[in-house]
């Protein structure tokens, strides 16, 4: 079995995990995943930054005049640049025309060529941690227990979906990080500082931080507030598409029994009572994302309007030069505007830190149920299959969700190796139960079961699962080819499959069926076999039987949509094949089991006896 690269143990295990904690974790582990991909979409990052900071800046500095010279007087202009973590070049004073075709080359080649590689690289890492986040999502699920696995796979529906936006969001917010303290580092350094601490305008730095200390204190007492509130909100929205998948996969006896009117009203009351429920996330989340963007951040050219006009009558000599002191204004102006624009991007990104907290949240929670691990007896190590006798031993059992319910009870009984064996029963009443707890998809609460005199407990769960033949009346298909779904989980290989296919479809009825289809057995069908009636999909299923030799034989009402002459006919076929093998079958049609050894009444507590010939003979007269 693969390992979680993102989702590792170490992460799911920490005991206190705040949201900014998660965060970090994820992203660490996705760095470790994708070093190459981290380091190259840094350095981007800092050389786009530093490239555009070049662009602002050289045209503020073109601008910057003394005092005592007019800016009529100006006929070249300093032209500077700035490597990657701040060093400064700084070029001779320049006409115009090399200062302009200087700042075009910049602009059109630097800017142009870098920003394309950090937009191509910075898709190409969202798709693959993507690609990271569902493989871990996905191995959970797949490996985890079933009563885990069904737990959450309801609300998996919804959170595979989230995975893109959490993969865009996390290297979105350190990616942006990154560019956006280069962009601030030089500013304040280069450009806010060093240009005004000479004259007198040092003091507005300390301005500036104040200022934006408010902000971000304001902005993180909201999102404590708001980030709580969503996390019960996207609880709601998973409530909502769980119902609504429900309704989709059930829509033919939704239809059959006229539901329609009855489910439209049941919705809309789910809907509007969680629309009521979620006014006040909408208001927490409205002042967390709203306030600062459209309150705080947007007046504070404003405020520097102000400071600007401040700062003028405080130096005397610059209220003599009219000229200087609009250019001044003007840079005073831009350099704020630059600032601003620069912690608005760092609010934005805090506001994709909540969502990414809520929505990591959620599948971590799925995932630490998943997580749980099988029971297992430390004195013994996992082995692989061998066939022999299948013995409960005073099993108690009870689904996970109905505890108070106990279906099997002190339940003890013993399969033999070779022999077949039909249970009848009331339905719902525990016969499948004991199938289910044989193929370890269930834990029993108290006994043993074992095979071949080996708890199985100590069977590797694969090796069994791939050593018993377990059909229903409700067989899986995926969208693939007959074929392909026939010989799932194994691959395929027509050269060598297709007489086993052919044979296999004789045996079962299904040949003149599968030979009429456009390409035969690789011919594909839908998800759950949509375009095949009840009895073809089971007709199909079956053929499984005569694919593939399996230790245990279980089935449940296999034939059950099957015309009466043709499943004879099959049933015939498969024990025929079957003879000297544990068989185990479940039915309510008995017809089924004058192929079987022995048969059995399932009370509840235990397997009794009856007497084949007369049971079949009492059937038959209530048919």
């Amino acid at each position: 079995m693969s390992r979680a690269a993102v989702f590792t143990q170490s992460l799911l295990k920490q005991k206190k995990r705040n949201k900014a904690k998660l965060i970090w974790l994820v992203f660490r582990n996705i760095v470790r995943q994708n070093p190459y991909l981290f380091f190259s979409n840094t350095f981007l990052a800092i050389l786009t930054a530093t490239i555009n900071f070049n662009i602002r800046y050289n045209f503020k500095e073109a601008f910057n005049r003394r005092p005592a010279i007019s800016l009529l007087d100006y006929k070249e202009f300093n032209l500077k640049f700035f490597w990657p973590f701040g060093k400064l070049i700084e070029a001779n004073e320049i006409g115009f025309w090399p200062f302009f075709l200087s700042m075009a080359g910049l602009i059109l080649l630097g800017k142009g060529i870098f920003s394309i590689l950090h937009y191509y690289w910075m898709n190409y890492a969202f798709n693959k941690v993507e690609d990271d986040l569902k493989k871990d999502l996905f191995l959970y699920f797949v490996q985890a227990k079933y009563p885990n696995s069904a737990q959450v796979s309801s609300n998996l529906l919804t959170q595979f979906t989230i995975l893109d936006p959490i993969a865009r969001s996390i290297w979105f917010i350190v990616n942006r990080g990154f560019y956006v303290f280069f962009s601030l580092t030089f500013l304040l350094h280069y450009d806010f500082i060093a240009r005004r601490s000479g004259q007198g305008f040092s003091w507005l730095v300390w301005i500036v931080l104040l200022l934006f200390t408010a902000i971000f204190t304001i902005q993180y007492f909201l999102f404590r507030k708001a980030a709580k509130l969503n996390v019960a909100m996207k609880r709601r929205q998973e409530e909502e598409n769980r119902y609504i998948f429900e309704r989709i996969n059930n829509i033919e006896y939704i239809k059959a029994n006229s539901g329609e009117d009855y489910e439209q009203i049941k919705l809309n009351n789910l809907l509007n009572r969680n629309l009521q429920s979620n006014k006040k996330v909408l208001w927490w989340s409205t002042m967390f994302k709203a306030v600062p963007t459209y309150l705080l951040i947007s007046n504070l050219n404003l405020f520097f309007i102000l400071l600007s006009g401040l700062v003028a009558w405080m130096i005397p000599r610059v209220k003599d030069q009219p000229v200087y002191l609009m250019i001044n204004f003007f840079l005073i102006y831009m350099t704020v505007a630059d600032l601003r624009g620069e912690i608005e991007k760092i609010v934005d990104s805090f506001s994709t830190f909540d969502d990414l907290s809520v929505d990591l949240s959620l599948i971590v929670e799925s995932l630490e149920i998943l997580n749980k691990k099988e029971k297992s007896l430390p004195e013994s190590k996992s082995k692989p299959f061998e066939s022999g006798d299948l013995v409960f031993e005073r099993v108690d059992f009870a689904y996970p969700t109905r505890r108070e319910n106990v279906i099997l009870q002190d339940f003890s009984f013993r399969f033999e190796k070779s022999k077949s064996y039909g249970i009848a029963g009331k339905n719902g009443i525990g016969k499948s139960t004991i199938t289910k707890t044989a193929l370890k998809l269930y834990d029993i609460q108290a006994g043993a079961i074992t095979i071949a005199e080996r708890n199985i407990e100590n069977i590797e769960t694969k090796s069994l699962h791939q050593r018993v033949c377990h059909l229903t009346n409700r067989p899986g298909f995926f969208q693939m080819s007959i074929a392909e779904n026939i010989f799932y989980p194994h691959s395929y290989q027509r050269d060598e499959d297709l007489a086993k296919l052919t044979y296999a479809a004789k045996k079962v009825g299904i040949s003149e069926f599968i030979e009429s289809l456009p390409d035969g057995f690789e011919t594909e069908i839908k998800e759950k076999g949509g375009d095949l009636s009840e009895g073809q999909k089971q007709q199909i299923a079956a053929m499984r039987i005569f694919i593939r030799d399996y230790g245990i034989y279980i089935f449940d009402e296999i034939l059950s949509n099957v015309q009466v002459d043709l499943k004879n006919k099959i049933l015939a076929n498969i024990f025929d094949r079957l003879k000297n093998k544990m068989i185990i079958v479940i039915d309510h049609h008995y017809g089924i089991f004058q192929h079987v050894d022995n048969i059995y009444q399932f009370t509840g507590n235990k397997l009794i006896k009856m007497n084949k010939k007369e049971f079949l003979l009492t059937e038959q007269k209530k048919d």
